[in-house]
């Protein structure tokens, strides 16, 4: 794709999760966007607006936005006929170390939020725009930070009864989520349908060869009896031993 961006003279900034991941794999773009956005755009519009400077656009330090600087983003932008679901963010970052998984170095192991204030304005925008069914609150573990999960909900929930329940709302939480039942029936109240939990627990104990390691049978039980459809998946990270032939 950049390749054929070039051919028609168009320069190219690659970002997001695989480029501040791995941003040498991307040495063909013009620009490489490392990082996250806020705070940190006007060294891009300044590299686009003079058509050249640094390939690598990458923060000083290992500082991360405070989400109250976050806007509302330009829904109105999107062909949205050409999407079964919206997208929302509350939280970046995870306090968890798994194995299989990226989050803490993009993010971070302190999880940011916006405040309730800040997603209410992304439903309202979305709502104004007409749409109505999912949306995907895109968190990688919405109960990173339980105490500011359990002040949204019940903000969401109020939201939803004022506007008659026009979302369906799904996310993805780590599956100590059913030992709070509490958070669960909140998050039920104020619209969330199913989710995905991760798991990182039985993961050492998989990759040293212990094939009863599993989820916890009461976790996928006590979330999913809080409502019904019960629909959600499971992530697990597994290492994989090669044997050499010889």
């Amino acid at each position: 794709m950049i390749s054929r961006a070039h051919r028609t003279g168009v320069r190219t900034v690659v970002g997001g999760p695989a480029a501040s991941s791995r941003p040498d794999e991307f040495a063909d773009a013009d620009h490489v966007f490392v990082g996250e956005a806020e705070g940190r755009l006007d060294a891009l519009v300044a590299a686009l607006e003079a058509g050249q400077g640094p390939h690598l656009l990458s923060p000083a330090g290992d500082a991360k936005p405070d989400l109250s600087t976050a806007r509302v983003p330009r829904f109105d932008l999107l062909d949205r006929a050409r999407y079964t679901s919206m997208s929302v963010q509350v939280s970046r970052g995870c306090p968890f170390q798994c194995e299989f998984c990226d989050i803490i170095e993009l993010y971070g192991r302190n999880p940011r939020v916006k405040s309730p204030d800040q997603v209410l304005h992304e439903l309202d925008a979305l709502h104004r725009l007409g749409w109505r069914g999912s949306i995907f609150v895109v968190d990688d573990n919405f109960i990173g930070n339980r105490r500011e999960a359990a002040k949204l909900l019940p903000e969401i929930a109020r939201w939803q009864d004022a506007h008659h329940h026009p979302f369906e709302l799904y996310t993805e939480a780590s599956v100590d989520l059913a030992a709070l039942p509490v958070l669960v029936e909140s998050m039920v109240t104020a619209g969330f349908t199913h989710g995905l939990p991760g798991n990182r627990d039985p993961l050492r104990r998989i990759a040293q060869g212990d094939a009863q390691a599993a989820e916890p049978q009461a976790a996928p039980a006590g979330i999913g009896h809080a409502a019904d459809p019960r629909r959600a998946g499971g992530v697990r990270g597994l290492h994989r031993r090669v044997r050499q032939r010889r």
